[in-house]
């Protein structure tokens, strides 16, 4: 006999058993043929409140409530926020799994390897959050046996597929399809060229380390150039970044740099390429704006000398313009970050800094 709560939603929504109430299915296969029966109600209006019922009720409410506060995760399924009804991890994991296990991360609270997605991976999952909060996806989600990924964006979901194996090797590069269902940035079927300029993530990466940076290297990017936005709108691979070098400080603490470790990149204050006439901004003076709130660059009238903090232009240091292309690459990612369109982070988390395109020249979708 069917919980009292069941009872009633199910006397709300007639389509989860058949308008004719009829019995509940044990067998895979009848269940399945009496949803393929009834897919046209499914698709129709309301027809997403009765899949999750069904969810809910396959899985059984109880077993659901316990599954969902495991791991740290909460009820309810839909929360209400911005306004809005938004999906959980929980609901996801209920409608790709059949359990409300939400945790969809490479590890588990406890820190060992999150294999429970393992043979529940036909479809896998891309996720924002893994740049916003460097909590990796499962390895399984990131590589499904399909080619096919529901794309999180944060408080969106879309959807990505290949119609092939896509590609692991550095530079490779493939068709990629996007479909994103709600408006404002749909409904829309966007193709994606891909190019993998490091090819594919296999396995999650483990948290970066800060080190100390040494003087000479980049220590700060301030900002894009204003005039290259304007001439090459969104195209931040052409533009130049204006710089801080990096100084002697004995107070900023980090971790020492492995000897095996790749070096940093250095750069000379002075080096004629990077140097940019008129207002100029004082290294020193910049470290310590939020003190002293004032932003402002030293004028063009006084080109050896900062009022601000009495010192000369060479004692203190000032900032470079530096090409994109010739940012290290811990630079590189950071302005990518920035300035990106919102689907290119997150299909990095999967090929790191891809290149990528919309085919018919369009603006890359919203996810």
């Amino acid at each position: 006999m069917a919980h009292a709560s069941t009872a009633a939603a199910e006397d709300s929504c007639p389509l989860l058993l058949g308008k004719n109430k009829l019995p509940r299915h044990r067998e895979a296969d009848t269940s399945e043929g009496r949803v393929v029966e009834r897919i046209a109600d499914f698709q129709g209006p309301g027809g997403i409140i009765d899949l999750v019922y069904s969810a809910v009720f396959t899985r059984g409410i109880e077993k659901v409530k316990q599954e969902c506060l495991l791991e740290a995760g909460e009820l309810p399924l839909v929360p209400r926020n911005f306004d809005c009804w938004l999906c959980s991890t929980e609901l996801l994991s209920l409608l790709m799994r059949g359990s409300a296990l939400g945790n969809v991360g490479a590890h588990t609270a406890e820190g060992s390897p999150n294999t429970t997605w393992d043979g529940h991976n036909t479809i896998g999952l891309l996720s924002k959050s893994e740049k916003d909060k460097g909590v990796p996806i499962a390895d399984a989600l990131k590589n499904p046996l399909t080619p096919v990924w529901i794309l999180h964006g944060g408080d969106h979901f879309t959807v990505a597929w290949c119609s092939a194996a896509t590609p692991a090797e550095p530079g490779s590069k493939f068709l990629l399809h996007h479909w994103n269902g709600l408006p404002p940035g749909g409904p829309r079927l966007a193709d994606l060229e891909i190019t993998a300029i490091k090819g594919a993530i296999s396995h999650g990466t483990s948290p970066s380390k800060f080190y100390k940076p040494e003087p000479g290297e980049i220590e700060e990017v301030v900002q894009a150039d204003p005039d290259d936005k304007t001439d090459f709108p969104g195209q931040y691979r052409k533009w130049r970044y204006e710089v801080m070098l990096a100084f002697d400080r004995p107070d900023l603490q980090g971790e020492q740099r492995p000897v095996d470790a790749l070096p940093e990149p250095k750069f000379q204050q002075e080096d004629p390429r990077y140097q940019r006439p008129g207002a100029w901004r004082c290294c020193l003076c910049y470290d310590r704006r939020f003190k002293t709130m004032d932003f402002s660059l030293v004028p063009a009238d006084s080109p050896d000398w900062c009022q601000k903090c009495s010192r000369s232009r060479k004692e203190c240091g000032w900032s470079l313009w530096i090409p994109f292309a010739e940012l290290p690459p811990k630079r590189q990612a950071w302005c990518m970050s920035q300035y990106a369109k919102k689907i290119e982070p997150l299909l990095w988390t999967k090929w790191p800094e891809a290149e990528i395109l919309e085919v018919s020249g369009r603006e890359l979708p919203d996810c």
